[in-house]
């Protein structure tokens, strides 16, 4: 039984693993998985934990107990009735230009269609609505059409929301890539935004830093809820509960998430004076280079005197940083597992099925010292 990294919580490590066992291509339908007890003990967790995340893939038709005999793969293959059309609700041509990140969440969709449903049919949003208004009618002209939408957040605008409503009224499911709503549990595939922010702060933190400074788009801190999970997450584990040893401001000013955004915002920070942050902390890539750049031209080390980090999806590897330490997010998997919840969702004409959240891990490791480097479970300069 293989090991899973100590840094992820009890019930992660036993959920990945389970996952990874699920899809590999070599276990069968009907193989037979270790005990709850074996689990438990390999993983040094409870039973309870164990059990839980027994209870939650069981729900999700991914594996299936008998009492007194134990815990068994079911087919990967989803049986439904007729061939399903699945909408993805963004234009294929903006998977092919401007977001790698959605390009390879769509990889994982279409992977995961070849393996397990070879004939279904995917379907993306005409480029003459994607971004427009006219998004809402096209949707509701194909309620008729399809069995399910895989939707982001934001594209579904707030005043459109009866189209969700309309969709699952019509048992044609709808599954979102990230919680819709900080409150979300269901129907719903996610990197571990909280998760990750939350390594980032308490690795700094433990690493000696005081002074944070967090470099925001303006207006996106209260309009997309992964932006809210990650700033969330990395505030509790960089600001210190038992004594006021650490600080955190809010740099609210950039127009864009572009490197010169970045730069600019940190420049109008340094000639503000005053005690310099330690901790530059973004979730977007760009700022976080452009920021790494402004620091440069002051003559301030880095890592040395100030680390600066990103929760980024975007590659960096064009960039005068291709290893700004970072978090990866899980983007084919994820498309995976929306995949296989969609076609679920089908399956039990609508039934809801718990949100998942994905572990990360942090790459890069050159803009982070070495203490924080083994924090975070990396080694300086690797990927």
């Amino acid at each position: 039984m293989k090991r899973m990294p100590q840094k992820l919580r009890a019930s992660e490590r036993v959920l990945r693993y389970l996952l990874e066992e699920f899809d590999t291509s070599k276990s069968e339908e009907g193989t037979r998985l270790p005990s709850n007890k074996e689990l438990a003990a390999h993983f040094c967790v409870s039973p309870r934990t164990v059990q839980t995340v027994i209870q939650q893939l069981v729900k999700q038709g991914r594996i299936r107990t008998r009492q007194g005999s134990g815990t068994y793969l079911l087919s990967r293959r989803v049986e439904i009735s007729r061939t399903p059309r699945i909408l993805f609700v963004t234009s294929f041509e903006e998977l092919r230009t401007s977001n790698a990140w959605l390009e390879r969440i769509g990889g994982g969709i279409f992977r995961a269609s070849s393996r397990m449903h070879p004939a279904i049919t995917l379907e993306g949003v005409s480029p003459r609505v994607w971004g427009t208004d006219a998004i809402a009618e096209h949707l509701l002209g194909k309620l008729e059409e399809v069995d399910g939408l895989i939707a982001l957040p934001y594209s579904i605008a707030p005043k459109h929301w009866h189209i969700i409503d309309a969709y699952e009224t019509a048992k044609k499911p709808v599954v979102f890539i990230h919680p819709p709503a900080l409150t979300a549990t269901a129907n719903f595939v996610s990197p571990d935004y909280f998760s990750s922010g939350l390594a980032l702060g308490e690795a700094l933190r433990k690493g000696g830093r005081r002074r944070a400074v967090l470099l925001l788009q303006r207006t996106s801190r209260v309009t997309s809820i992964s932006t809210q999970l990650r700033h969330a997450g990395f505030a509790s584990g960089f600001v210190s509960t038992s004594e006021a040893l650490t600080s955190l401001t809010l740099e609210e000013s950039l127009d864009d998430t572009s490197e010169i955004s970045g730069y600019k915002a940190f420049k109008s920070i340094l000639q503000r004076g005053g005690e310099l942050p330690d901790v530059v902390y973004s979730i977007h890539g760009l700022i976080a280079t452009g920021a790494l750049q402004a620091l440069q031209e002051a003559g301030v080390r880095v890592p040395e005197d100030v680390s600066v980090v990103a929760d980024t999806p975007i590659d960096l590897s064009e960039t005068r940083c291709p290893l700004l330490t970072r978090v990866k997010h899980p983007f084919e998997e994820l498309g995976d597992h929306l995949f296989q919840m969609l076609t679920r969702r089908i399956e039990l004409k609508g039934e809801p099925l718990p949100g998942v959240y994905l572990p990360t891990a942090v790459v890069g490791g050159s803009t982070t010292t070495g203490a924080e480097n083994e924090l975070l479970g990396i080694s300086s300069g690797m990927e």
